[in-house]
């Protein structure tokens, strides 16, 4: 996996577990991706889209949803109260 934040997203679901959703901060968005985007699209409405991770003829995107940073913890709260379990990751500069 060659794009840094999907990179952070699987060793962070490495150590919590893969059903845990896992928001990463980037920029002023906290986004979601892969099957943690379909699940956030569907539980919070919030728009599904996508993400290119690969350019050129070998093109590739994954699905990706976010919300604005100051509106996590509401959304956070909501899958939480849906029976989810989420972490939020802010990485350090360079690292997404």
């Amino acid at each position: 996996m060659s794009n840094p934040i999907l990179r952070l997203v699987a060793e962070q679901k490495a150590q919590v577990g893969e059903e845990v959703i896992v928001w990463v901060r980037i920029e002023d968005f906290y986004e979601v991706f892969g099957e943690d985007a379909k699940v956030c699209a569907r539980e919070l409405d919030l728009t599904l889209t996508s993400r290119e991770v690969l350019r050129g003829p070998l093109e590739q995107r994954v699905p990706m949803a976010g919300v604005p940073v100051y509106a996590i913890e509401r959304y956070v709260r909501k899958l939480v109260e849906k029976g989810y379990r989420t972490v939020t990751l802010t990485p350090e500069e360079g690292e997404a």
